[in-house]
């Protein structure tokens, strides 16, 4: 089932009904509640998404403490926080989060991908990583078509500059605190979540992280998925989130790494610009049918999720699903030539 997160239009306390309006309008099945959705507000979401007969198959938490409203910052807590206060507030709004989605019949709690926090020392890889990312962009698209000797200069300099930035992102990485620390407050939240959400029937959805040196990049993902074997627990798919990963560490970003062997319970449909800004799936410099399939063949899973950034073209959002619908995107199998055309 294709969906969409409510992410995509930004609170204002004044217009929630012009918001659902919107949400709604764009005939997308399933709505999915974002981090930005304070947990007072869910019941009305709820009730209205599930009035029109739209879906709410999933909620994504930890939620913030209240709407985020324009120009003002988003304070979200974080379940992998060293902080202790910062990991038990966190927890609270996941257990709460469980209380809520049991009250109005939500299968699935999405927990937010860990991140890098914000400050000077992050500040320093992004503006770093935009300098290699642009230059190796102006390189690439500066080969004329079929000139060997042209794209034989531009790949040795691509080394020297992929060296150099490895090179940085090695004493960056100095400054970082071990991951495993976060790991522990991670794991030390997940387990008491998932015995409360056991006991209520509800399933929980990893995500994987688009930051370097934060727990669940996919690398540590399948021990996370293997320490919680035979709970409700499971991940969605984020291949633009693991390709930015290791583009910010300097690798390579072609041969992803092999997602964990348990099948997955969605993916998330995105991609990145030429500024390393998030895009809608078909909008970006990847590719999205190495994004999107296995081989040859589209995946289908249970959800199929659309996070547009706030304020995102509606219009570029609906061309996007039309676009997303013929080529089996969705989760559907694409249409054959003679069948009658249907979106949803």
């Amino acid at each position: 089932m294709l969906c969409l997160t409510t992410r995509l239009v930004p609170w204002a306390e004044e217009s929630l009904e012009r918001r659902l309006r919107t949400l709604l309008d764009t005939q997308i099945p399933g709505i999915i509640l974002s981090q930005q959705d304070p947990l007072d507000h869910w019941a009305i979401l709820g009730r209205e998404i599930t009035g029109a007969k739209f879906h709410l198959p999933a909620a994504i938490l930890p939620t913030a403490a209240k709407p985020f409203l324009p120009g003002r910052p988003a304070l979200l807590p974080h379940l992998d926080a060293l902080d202790e206060s910062e990991s038990q507030h966190a927890l609270e709004s996941v257990l709460s989060g469980l209380e809520k989605a049991q009250d109005l019949e939500i299968p699935a709690l999405i927990l937010s991908a860990p991140e890098q926090r914000p400050g000077p020392v992050f500040d320093q890889l992004l503006v770093k990583h935009r300098g290699w990312f642009q230059q190796r962009r102006r390189l690439l698209e500066s080969v004329p078509k079929g000139d060997v000797e042209v794209a034989a200069n531009v790949e040795n300099r691509l080394l020297t500059l992929r060296g150099e930035y490895q090179r940085f992102f090695g004493e960056w990485k100095k400054s970082q605190p071990p991951v495993n620390r976060r790991l522990d407050s991670l794991l030390r939240n997940l387990d008491k979540i998932l015995d409360a959400a056991d006991r209520i029937g509800t399933q929980i959805l990893l995500m994987e992280s688009r930051h370097p040196l934060t727990p669940l990049g996919r690398d540590s993902l399948p021990e996370t998925l293997q320490r919680f074997a035979g709970a409700p627990l499971s991940f969605l798919l984020d291949p633009t989130a693991e390709s930015a990963n290791r583009d910010l560490q300097g690798l390579d970003t072609i041969a992803a790494l092999q997602p964990p062997d348990q099948e997955a319970a969605g993916i998330l449909l995105g991609n990145y610009n030429a500024s390393f800004e998030e895009t809608l799936p078909l909008s970006g410099v990847l590719n999205p049918d190495l994004l999107f399939c296995k081989g040859s063949t589209p995946l289908s899973l249970p959800l199929h999720i659309l996070d547009p950034a706030p304020g995102s073209s509606l219009d570029e959002l609906q061309q996007t699903v039309i676009e997303c619908r013929s080529r089996g995107f969705d989760g559907d199998p694409p249409p054959v030539a003679g069948e009658p055309w249907k979106i949803f």
